[in-house]
Parts: C-alpha cells; sequence; structure tokens
C-alpha cells in the first residue's frame, strides 16, 4: 500500500549506484520546489553492495533493486547503458496507487512547478515530448538516424525522448508491456540504439500523447533564445559531458558549464557531496588545444571565417527547431507556459559557439 506523504502524484528517478547520490539532488530540488512525492530506484550493475550518500527527507524515498529482477538475464547488455534504463519502463507496476507518476532523468535541472499534471488527458497512459534532435538529424538527411527509423518503423515524429515520460498507471497494464519488453529484445537484439527510448516509441506507436517543450527542454533546442526570459519546468542536458561530470578547460560549452553551477548549488542544498564523475570519454588533447586556440582568436581575423560558418550553421539549425516548435503547438494536449521568442536574439562569438546575451 503506497503512503501518500503528500498528494497523489508523484516523480521517480531510476539510476544505478553509479548516479544514486546525483539523483538526490534533484529528488531534494523537485520534493523542495514540486511539493511532489519522489520516488529513487537503484538498479545496481553488480551484486555489490556499493555506498551513495541518500538524502534523508519526507517525501523521498529509495528503492533498491525493484523493478528489474524478473528481467535482468533477458536485458541485452550495452556499453553505452546501465540497465537501469530499462527500470523506467515498468514504473507503473510499482507505483500504481498515484494518479499520475512523471519520471525525470538524472542529468536534468528541475524548474517551475508543472500544473494540473492530473488534468493532462492521457488516453493511452502515457504522454512524451517529441525528440527534436532526431527530427532535426532526419530533415538534414542524418544517415543513420534515417537508419535508425527505418529500422523501428517509424517515422521521426512518432519518436519521443524517454529523459521524461508522464504516466497515468491506471491505464497502464504492467503485465502486457513486461511482455511486450521481452518480445522486442527478441527481436532487435544487439541492433537496439537507445534501449528504453526505442521499445517506448516502437510498443506505443501511434499511442503516445505528445507534451509540449516546457515538460522536455532537451539540450539542442538551448541556446537560441526560444525561451526568451523564462526557465521550463524541465531542462534536460542529453548530451556529452554530462552537468554531473567533472569538466575540463575547453572541453564544455557555455550551456553545460552554466548548469553545473546550478547542480552544484542542487547538491550543497541537499547537504550532498559535490563529487563529481569523471567522464566516460574523456576529451582528446588535441581537441582542448584547437578550442583553446579558436577561443584565442575569436574576435581576431585569424577568427572571422570559422565564425561565418558557424554563424550560417547556427541560423540554420534555430529556424528548423523553430519550425518544428511552432509546428507541435497544436499537436500537444499542454500548452507552453511562455511565448517562444521568434526573432534571433543578440549572441556573440567565443571562438566555439554562439553564447546568446542574456537581455
Amino acid at each position: 500500500m503506497t503512503i501518500f506523504r503528500k498528494n497523489k502524484i508523484a516523480v521517480a528517478l531510476v539510476c544505478d549506484e553509479r548516479l544514486a547520490t546525483q539523483a538526490g539532488a534533484v529528488a531534494f530540488k523537485i520534493n523542495s520546489d514540486w511539493d511532489f512525492d519522489v520516488h529513487i530506484f537503484v538498479e545496481k550493475n553488480s551484486t555489490d553492495i556499493k555506498y551513495f550518500h541518500r538524502v534523508e527527507c519526507d517525501g523521498i524515498s529509495y528503492h533498491i533493486n525493484r523493478l528489474l529482477h524478473d528481467f535482468r538475464d533477458m536485458l541485452p547488455k550495452m556499453d553505452r547503458y546501465p540497465v537501469a534504463v530499462w527500470g523506467r519502463i515498468l514504473l507503473p507496476k510499482v507505483l500504481s496507487d498515484y494518479s499520475r507518476v512523471l519520471y525525470v532523468d538524472v542529468d536534468i535541472l528541475p524548474g517551475p512547478k508543472p500544473i494540473d499534471l492530473d488534468k493532462i488527458d492521457l488516453p493511452n497512459g502515457i504522454g512524451m515530448v517529441s525528440n527534436y534532435w532526431t527530427r532535426y538529424h532526419e530533415r538534414i538527411g542524418h544517415r543513420r538516424t534515417i537508419e535508425h527509423l527505418e529500422q523501428l518503423g517509424l517515422k521521426a515524429e512518432d519518436y519521443f525522448n524517454s529523459g521524461v515520460i508522464l504516466m497515468d498507471p491506471s491505464k497502464l497494464n504492467a503485465e502486457e508491456v513486461g511482455n511486450a519488453l521481452a518480445r522486442f529484445v527478441s527481436h532487435f537484439g544487439d541492433n537496439i540504439k537507445s534501449p528504453d527510448q526505442d521499445f517506448l516509441a516502437f510498443h506505443y506507436k501511434g499511442k503516445i500523447t505528445q507534451l509540449s517543450a516546457n515538460f522536455n527542454f532537451i539540450q539542442p533546442l538551448m541556446g537560441f533564445g526560444f525561451e526568451g526570459g523564462a526557465i521550463p519546468c524541465v531542462r534536460h542536458y542529453v548530451m556529452q559531458p554530462k552537468l554531473y561530470e567533472k569538466l575540463h578547460n575547453f572541453g564544455a560549452n557555455s550551456i553545460v558549464r552554466s548548469a553545473q553551477l546550478e547542480f552544484l548549488d542542487m547538491l550543497e542544498i541537499a547537504q550532498l557531496p559535490a563529487n563529481l564523475l569523471t567522464p566516460r570519454h574523456r576529451p582528446k588533447f588535441s581537441r582542448l588545444i584547437k578550442n583553446a586556440l579558436r577561443s584565442v582568436t575569436a574576435s581576431t581575423i585569424f577568427g572571422a571565417p570559422r565564425r561565418r560558418k558557424e554563424y550560417r550553421k547556427w541560423q540554420h539549425m534555430r529556424s528548423v527547431m523553430l519550425e518544428l516548435l511552432l509546428c507541435d503547438k497544436e499537436r500537444c494536449a499542454d500548452e507552453l507556459p511562455f511565448t517562444l521568442a521568434i526573432s534571433e536574439p543578440k549572441v556573440y562569438w567565443s571562438g566555439t559557439e554562439f553564447v546568446c546575451i542574456r537581455p
């Protein structure tokens, strides 16, 4: 029996022991600012019990190895993803007493509290935000993206980002989802690219309620000034390096560096140690030197050709993303709480990126 500490809406995070401390910082921020119960599910990669720091707070619960115990043997081993990524698919089974469950990844920054979650109509029990990065890549003819979608039998508009999922547990049959997962893994095997994301798009094709980008404002949408001075309720840092990893000089852009400062504040407020993780892939030394030189020459005549070339790419990407966001306004079950900024913001060239100048 679920004990509702706050209300019948819950937020859930699923991770392995490596990210459990960082998940606690996100959970504490959400619990404090949004006033929802938060459940952290830690699916360990090994049987060894590894220590991680926990947040001691009313409204935050930890669950160890509770989601995947019936599925571990059949799930494919992937170098890029821990087995925990599959766990979000099975959340309705263990959080069935809530009217809504909002799953969020660990690599997010919570913003303003989302309102009226239980009033968003989910006919098939699941709502997600379109994967604008995939749609952009399809638009520019990215071969691997197109092949990936063809393998799944999907169009880009059918493919959603699984970093944030809104669920109505009463409409999701846990046994049926588990059986579908077994069939999916058996069929695609080692060809699975993005495990949980591929499964959800494949299994729920045509049944996912589309949510606005406010619920999952992914990193490729940032840096274009779309949100003006507003902050989406979830900012999602999907690219490498991550905001919870140690950042090398000239190895991360301003978006990630700014996000990491907020993340460090969250760790401090939650009274957790700022033990940033070592990145899985250290930037090549040659790349760091190249970025350093580009920063030095950014405002000189030597940096002008690259600046012009990158500005054209920036403008094109902004134009495509804005078109996609505007096209989706009628498709979404909720409305953006801010007006999309149509005109280009003022930017400056750092030598490696264009950075928005805040009004």
